[in-house]
């Protein structure tokens, strides 16, 4: 009954979006850049796995684990095939991975305020030059900036 169920209601929305995201072969200008931005806490994530793992209940960690696993396997494939639309969409739910490596990185790297203050201000900055890049660079950063919402040619 269960698979009756699946094929459905499940297949056709599956068709559906490899028809549209993979056989398409949409390109997403910002894919490559945005995976690249999961591979830092990917890698942090690996590099420091010890301590993540003391801080984690087991299941945690692996879901995390399993997330940068998945970010280090998009970027070589972000580089080789032209369907960059898919795996920009896979990397939005990779996010938590960002957010999580990057809070708790203060607390695993330094030891005294002064020293987590410091890589706060580090994360602060390699923020602040992403959006930076990306407002005055990105194709479409127009449409994002207050009251130029959907004017054309401004």
């Amino acid at each position: 009954a269960s698979m009756l169920a699946y094929y459905v209601l499940v297949s056709s929305e599956v068709d559906r979006l490899v028809r549209n995201y993979v056989e398409a072969e949409y390109q997403s200008s910002g894919a490559v850049i945005r995976i690249a931005m999961l591979v830092v806490p990917a890698v942090l994530l690996l590099f420091y796995s010890p301590r993540f793992r003391r801080e984690l209940l087991p299941a945690e960690y692996t879901y995390f684990r399993i997330q940068a696993l998945i970010a280090l396997a998009m970027f070589p494939a972000a580089l080789l095939i032209s369907a960059t639309t898919a795996l920009d969409r896979i990397a939005l739910y990779l996010l938590p991975l960002q957010l999580f490596v990057f809070s708790n990185l203060p607390d695993l790297l330094a030891s005294r305020n002064d020293q987590r203050t410091i890589v706060v201000f580090g994360i602060v900055v390699y923020y602040a030059t992403v959006l930076f890049v990306w407002l005055n660079f990105s194709t479409n950063s127009y449409n994002w900036t207050p009251y130029r919402i959907g004017i054309v040619g401004s």
